[in-house]
């Protein structure tokens, strides 16, 4: 057989086209330096998180023992020793020695393995950008403890031998104490390494120096890089042409990437322009020159600011793509939790509430003429209407101007509708409206007039949290953006709630509900109804 020129080939693409792939992967290979500044803070943050999901694990297991069975006898005199950090050092040492332990070291190095890799499922031991919470993740850690005990549990107990012969309930109240004792190290060790890590950035230590890519002004992310929190420092805009002149601290063009990078020592690009605006050249050379220089390159979504995603990578053909995945309460599996949450307490509710709902609608009778309920058309899941059930709070007939007045100066004006005694804005409500009750006004403050919407709750017209549902000839003055907030149920409660009511001006209320819709999780449903209840009685907010 001949042999293959360099015109020929085997397989799909062209020659030339696999040769300059092949050519490109190990150059890129070799550019990548192994110790680059981003690379280093990772491995800090990996190994930190490593060993406090093993300590955590092998906490569990010996205090576990502690608590059900009694102090191991061979470890007296480290009992009877002063609390020191020799003694208990010391202790730790002879730890796999004790020979009341022996039988338990088959646990310690079962959950040694699988902690860290159930937090890495978890996603827990994922270097944290951003704002730093030292005990935030609370909820995804008690799962991940808990998935991790489970594991062991059934790993370690089929047989019942060894110091669980007694019985299984030994054994359940074993992991019961492995799980509590787990659950709150790992907690106060995560809790130590992020505030260490904020204590540094906080001082400037371990910054990432940052250069964006734009063609246009990038105020908002300056806003967050210039944070006193942040771990980024911006260094400054790289310009993609030259109509790019407003943009300030400017470094230079496109063009001196490399030269840009080497002179103020950056440690990630950050794409903010369009893709779409650069040329196949230019996002080529912006990728291969970070990959020799080690930088770390990110760009901004092209959905930003609408909403957020996250996306993952898949091949099709020749072409890689980019599959933008739904978050938040985007995704059915959130939905389906969520509705799961809205029934089941829902139906709590009423049953617990009856009698004072029931107290209710009987001093509504006496006191003012006209039906307990007051019914009323509102939009609802995209935009379909439903009708909404309160308890009257207004004069039968009373005259519905004021309200619309209210509302349009509130959303096409953001300018409050009035002001309280003293002094302070009242966005959307009416204060000492002439129309309510004076038991109206009573049940408004504390929103007990609404609890009729329990019935809607378990109807699936609407949920425990969410936006706050709008009359529709407000919807008229909506705002493009606003309409966001029809992409959910709207809610009994919702996060502007409980972070001012009628304080806060329409387009504050909109971004919070937004921002609820994308991060939404169980977790940020029960903060939201748990401080609901104390926002009742901040009667000051109400109107």
């Amino acid at each position: 057989m001949p042999g293959i020129t360099p015109n020929e080939h085997v397989g799909h693409g062209s020659p030339r086209n696999a040769q300059a792939t092949a050519a490109t992967r190990q150059r890129a290979l070799t550019w990548m330096p192994a110790t680059s500044f981003a690379r280093r803070k990772q491995r800090f943050y990996l190994g930190t998180q490593f060993a406090s999901a093993v300590a955590a694990g092998l906490a569990g297991v010996f205090a576990a023992y502690v608590m059900l069975f009694s102090w191991p006898k061979s470890l007296g005199q480290v009992r009877e020793s002063s609390f020191d950090v020799v003694s208990v050092f010391v202790a730790l040492m002879q730890l796999p020695f004790v020979p009341e332990l022996r039988p338990f070291l088959p646990l310690a190095l079962m959950s040694g393995l699988a902690f860290p890799a159930i937090f890495q499922w978890f996603r827990l031991l994922t270097p944290q950008s951003g704002h730093i919470a030292p005990f935030g993740n609370v909820w995804t850690l008690l799962k991940a403890v808990g998935s991790a005990t489970l594991l062991l549990y059934l790993l370690y107990t089929p047989q019942l031998t060894g110091p669980f012969a007694g019985g299984r309930h030994y054994a359940v109240a074993y992991f019961i104490y492995f799980a509590a004792t787990a659950f709150f190290t790992a907690l106060l060790l995560r809790a130590g390494v992020l505030s260490f890590i904020y204590f540094l950035r906080s001082r400037g230590v371990g910054h990432t120096r940052v250069a964006v890519i734009a063609k246009k002004d990038f105020a908002d992310v300056r806003a967050v890089m210039d944070r006193p929190d942040s771990e980024h420092t911006l260094v400054g805009a790289i310009t993609v042409d030259e109509s790019a002149r407003d943009l300030v601290r400017i470094l230079g063009p496109l063009g001196e990437l490399a030269n840009i990078i080497n002179r103020h020592k950056v440690d990630e690009i950050l794409l903010a322009a369009d893709p779409g605006d650069l040329t196949v050249e230019q996002r080529t050379n912006i990728a291969e020159t970070c990959w020799k220089l080690g930088v770390e390159l990110k760009m901004i979504t092209p959905f930003h600011p609408y909403f957020r995603t996250t996306a993952r990578t898949e091949v099709i053909g020749d072409f890689t793509v980019l599959r933008v995945e739904p978050s938040g309460l985007y995704t059915t599996r959130s939905q389906v939790l969520k509705r799961l949450l809205d029934i089941i307490l829902s139906l709590t509710a009423l049953i617990l509430l009856a009698p004072l709902m029931a107290l209710v609608a009987l001093l509504i009778k006496v006191t003012s003429p006209g039906p307990v309920l007051f019914v009323q058309e509102r939009p609802g899941l995209h935009g379909r209407v439903f009708r909404i059930l309160k308890f009257r709070t207004m004069r039968t007939g009373a005259e519905t101007g004021i309200h619309q007045e209210a509302q349009r100066k509130l959303i096409q004006e953001g300018s409050p509708a009035g002001f309280d005694a003293g002094g302070k804005p009242i966005y959307g409500k009416v204060a000492n409206d002439p129309r309510v009750t004076p038991l109206g006004k009573l049940f408004r403050s504390t929103s007990i007039d609404e609890l009729p919407q329990l019935w809607n709750v378990l109807r699936g017209e609407m949920s425990l949290v969410g936006p706050r549902p709008a009359v529709l000839a407000d919807v008229e003055n909506f705002k493009d953006w606003h309409f966001q907030r029809h992409d959910i149920r709207p809610g009994l409660t919702g996060l502007w709630q409980v972070s001012g009511r009628s304080r806060l001006s329409f387009d504050q209320m909109v971004a919070l509900d937004i921002t609820y819709i994308e991060e939404w999780s169980i977790w940020l449903d029960v903060k939201i109804l748990m401080k609901t209840l104390p926002a009742l009685f901040q009667t000051d907010q109400a109107f």
